[in-house]
């Protein structure tokens, strides 16, 4: 009875986002058809169903048509995630949505020049047509503010728990300075491994760590981010993560923060060790517990750190600096 309930609500849920697709679908259009004159169509992340709608409108005016792909489903649910089966007809539709798709677009939007690598390797999909731009952080919420000095040093991390994340290794790192009393780890978020992260620090008895598993808004982790002495990016050593700069780091140069993630091809575009960030090796405990350990040691190291990182930020990924990018970008296209 407990297996045929299952399966009653999986369908049931599985219904629910075909409407809510479907349905999406038509307001698309319904707007689409409200617009008189345009000069591109930009298809928003994640908007591998969309771009099949705005291909069809399109045909009537063939303006270029832009896709923000963003990430790639196949990539996110199979060799990352672990979510679909490798091999199985679901992988093999997803590898099939993402090529699709992006061969719809006239240009297709990633956020590194790793990912547009994996794009053009994978899904066969022609240089010309991949184009980057930095992911950046929302400026109105994610700004320098100045905090009260902390009592204890504080080393924060946020995210969603998904393999590429690495939190087992903040986990390891922060039993190796469990003890430097006055530092003190706060992890905020929940998801995907959150249980064998729990269960990591329970077994390691990691007393310095303090779990925050509740959603936060924007407006409420800034605050978390500025009371932070350091803040952490990834430490996963996946595929993905070697191709992405996760939001996270953004929001932390956003900040004026100085932080530490993974030595990876993707953060290399952006960040250099000890100038703008401190880069460490990935799936490697002690090389971050080193980091933090300097870090915490050398305070004009950290202020020269966080003000570089952020003038990274304001001159290549912030709003105005993407705006840029893009307008360039569709100035070859229009």
């Amino acid at each position: 009875p407990s297996d045929r309930t299952d399966v009653i609500h999986g369908s049931k849920n599985a219904l629910s986002s075909l409407l809510r697709v479907i349905k999406g679908q038509f307001m698309l259009m319904a707007k689409f058809l409200n617009t008189r004159k345009y000069d591109a169509i930009i298809v928003g992340s994640v908007g591998h169903f969309d771009i099949f709608t705005a291909k069809l409108l399109n045909l009537f005016r063939r303006k270029p048509l832009i896709f923000d792909a963003f990430i790639s489903l196949y990539d996110t649910l199979v060799n990352d995630r672990g979510a679909v089966k490798k091999g199985s007809f679901a992988a093999r539709l997803l590898h099939c949505l993402d090529r699709v798709s992006c061969r719809l677009a006239d240009s297709v939007v990633l956020d590194t020049e790793a990912q547009i690598g994996y794009f053009r390797s994978e899904f066969n999909i022609l240089e010309k047509k991949l184009h980057r731009v930095f992911v950046g952080a929302d400026d109105d919420v994610f700004y320098p503010r100045e905090t009260a000095n902390n009592e204890s040093f504080t080393v924060l991390f946020f995210g969603t728990f998904i393999p590429l994340h690495g939190i087992e290794y903040i986990i390891e790192a922060a039993k190796m300075l469990d003890k430097e009393d006055e530092i003190k780890f706060v992890i905020i978020g929940s998801g995907q491994e959150e249980k064998s992260i729990r269960s990591l620090a329970e077994k390691l008895d990691v007393r310095n760590v303090e779990f925050i598993d509740r959603f936060l808004s924007e407006k409420e982790l800034s605050v978390h981010v500025a009371a932070a002495d350091v803040c952490l990016g990834i430490f996963g050593n996946t595929e993905k993560a070697k191709s992405v700069i996760p939001c996270k780091v953004y929001n932390c140069l956003a900040m004026r923060k100085p932080i530490i993630t993974a030595d990876t091809p993707a953060m290399a575009e952006l960040l250099k060790d000890g100038e703008s960030a401190a880069l460490c090796q990935p799936a490697n405990a002690h090389a971050l517990a080193e980091k933090i350990m300097l870090l915490r040691n050398d305070k004009d190291l950290r202020k020269s750190i966080a003000q570089k990182g952020y003038e990274v930020y304001a001159n290549r990924a912030s709003t105005k600096a993407i705006g840029r990018s893009l307008k360039e970008h569709l100035g070859t296209l229009c």
